[in-house]
């Protein structure tokens, strides 16, 4: 199995489940890639940025994830996973979810923030093929199949309403 492992942007409380995360897929039976969408985000700010200075044009945090997100595209294109994975459904645009679909790729969310993210989580988790969560009691959410899970190691699988 080819899993792509979309770490959770600029979220400074997230990184060291990113971390977490990248060393556990990295040692599973998998052939695993992670997309720095971190990485991403930061070189398009810079950029916004410099053209909000010097053209007085302003650009939405929406726009720098989407254009940030466009080359999850192109690397998605080339390694052909079978799943992409991401803790932070919200800095990865409804659109590009889609895209992803329709290449063919499974998509999952993994809600790491649960319950205190579920009501802005249910506006983007639809999109998903797939949603995991650490609160029990969000497997009960009907609006989206969910799984609770503890790491990327260990899930239990079970049927949303």
């Amino acid at each position: 199995m080819k899993v792509l492992y979309v770490n959770s942007g600029p979220s400074p409380f997230h990184e060291s489940l990113d971390r977490y995360i990248d060393l556990t897929l990295s040692e599973m039976d998998v052939d695993y890639r992670l997309f720095d969408l971190t990485a991403h985000i930061k070189f398009f700010d810079i950029a916004f940025d410099h053209v909000r200075q010097s053209y007085d044009i302003d650009y939405s945090e929406d726009s720098l994830h989407t254009y940030a997100s466009a080359a999850l595209l192109q690397v998605i294109s080339e390694f052909e996973p079978d799943l992409v994975l991401t803790i932070r459904g919200s800095c990865i645009p409804v659109s590009i979810v889609r895209s992803i679909k329709k290449m063919g790729v499974a998509t999952a969310l993994w809600v790491v923030d649960d319950p205190f993210e579920i009501d802005s989580a249910l506006e983007y988790a639809g999109v998903y093929d797939y949603v995991f969560t650490v609160e029990a009691n969000a497997v009960d959410v009907p609006a989206v199949r969910v799984c609770e899970c503890i790491s990327p190691a260990v899930c239990r699988v079970s049927e949303g309403a």
